[in-house]
């Protein structure tokens, strides 16, 4: 994977729901979208769960995605149509 094409997002607002997600293009034509269950309470402050030095003991799962365009463009819509809904209830 070539690391300068990979994007991460550390999550963790709620604590039991902490966590990463990564968007990398791995395979043509396709977006790579990974998400990290990790204990971040076990991490280094911004640690990357990419990093060898993070521990092992943090990182409890992950699923790996493989979207199409299409696909990858339907998620961006609906994370559009989520974030507005959210924003009209009053959310950041």
């Amino acid at each position: 994977m070539n690391d300068e094409n990979t994007s991460r997002i550390r999550c963790a607002t709620v604590p039991y729901r902490s966590g990463f997600i990564e968007i990398a293009n791995v395979h043509s034509g396709c977006v790579n979208l990974e998400t990290w269950d990790a204990d971040l309470a076990r991490a280094p402050a911004g640690a990357d769960v990419r990093d060898i030095a993070f521990p092992e003991e943090a990182v409890r799962a992950n699923v790996e995605l493989e979207l199409t365009i299409s696909e990858a463009r339907t998620l961006v819509t609906l994370l559009e149509h989520a974030i507005a809904a959210a924003e009209v209830n009053g959310g950041a």
